[in-house]
C-alpha cells in the first residue's frame, strides 16, 4: 500500500497564486451624461458585482489561508500513524 502523507509546503505552493489576486472595491463604473435608463442599470449592476467579487475573492482567501495550518495539523497525524 503506498503511504500518503500530507505536507505544508504542498498546501502553501497551492495557495500562493490566490494570494495575489484582489479586487479594488474603491473603482466605480460611472455615466455623466446618458438618460436611458437601461444604462444607468447597467452601471449600478456593475458596482454592485464590483463589490459581490471583492467579497468573494476576500472569503476564498480567508478559506485559502487556512490550508496551510490544516496541512500541519495532519502531517503530524500522519507522523503518528504507523503504516504496514
Amino acid at each position: 500500500m503506498s503511504k500518503i502523507t500530507s505536507q505544508e509546503s504542498t498546501a502553501t505552493a497551492a495557495i500562493s497564486g490566490i494570494k495575489n489576486v484582489s479586487v479594488s472595491s474603491s473603482k466605480t463604473s460611472s455615466l455623466s451624461k446618458s438618460t436611458i435608463s437601461s444604462m444607468k442599470t447597467g452601471v449600478e449592476v456593475s458596482n454592485n458585482l464590483l463589490t459581490d467579487i471583492s467579497n468573494l475573492v476576500t472569503c476564498v482567501n480567508e478559506q485559502a489561508n487556512k490550508f496551510p495550518q490544516l496541512a500541519q495539523a495532519i502531517a503530524v497525524r500522519d507522523s503518528q500513524t504507523r503504516f504496514n
